[in-house]
């Protein structure tokens, strides 16, 4: 059986007594011969669960993100929070998939007709790669979406532009939220 146990010590009070207090944390203490306790499920993104209407449990998923930002903790980050809502999916990181530009550009031709869903992971900028996968993406009309990357959270937005704004190295486009435009079908100037 499990259960939670709270720890507590002794300590020297203001009135000169010995006082329990309480050192600000529990921990979960098992047997042995008992079963840990059931995970909770988690509850799906009402987006998500458009998207599993249309595609079913088991979409092929396309993150998107600047190379810079594969080393970001937002990326682990969207990775986790996709495999939680999608535990089926195939998701396909080019952080894993690819070791350079070279290999990208010579593959992406035949990745792009398996994707079914794309989603750009990022803070608002994207650099020339992504642009490019946004508008292939778009052009074969799939829905894409953008985990936004904001302090302490990920924000899924449905509804954004994307827009040239810099020729710069580390970034060429930024992305924002936009309401009037139709949901899953950014509007695109790049």
């Amino acid at each position: 059986m499990w259960h939670a146990e709270t720890r507590s010590a002794r300590r020297w009070g203001p009135d000169g007594r010995w006082r329990n207090q309480l050192m600000g944390f529990e921990m979960m203490i098992a047997h042995p011969d008992t079963a840990p306790p059931a995970v909770r499920p988690v509850r799906r993104h009402p987006r998500i669960r458009e998207l599993v209407a249309t595609f079913g449990d088991a979409p092929t998923v396309y993150l998107m993100a600047r190379l810079i930002d594969f080393r970001a903790p937002c990326y682990d980050d969207a990775l986790e929070w996709i495999r939680a809502q999608l535990p089926q999916a195939n998701i396909q990181s080019p952080r894993e998939l690819f070791r350079s530009n070279g290999e990208w550009l010579a593959r992406w031709p035949t990745l792009l007709a398996e994707i079914h869903v794309g989603i750009v992971v990022s803070a608002g900028y994207i650099g020339p790669g992504v642009a490019k996968e946004l508008r292939e993406l778009a052009a074969r009309d799939l829905p894409l979406l953008w985990l936004r990357a904001e302090p302490d959270r990920l924000k899924l937005v449905s509804r954004f532009r994307a827009e040239y704004r810099s020729n710069e190295a580390w970034y060429y486009g930024y992305l924002t939220e936009h309401s009037q435009i139709p949901r899953y079908h950014p509007e695109l100037a790049l």
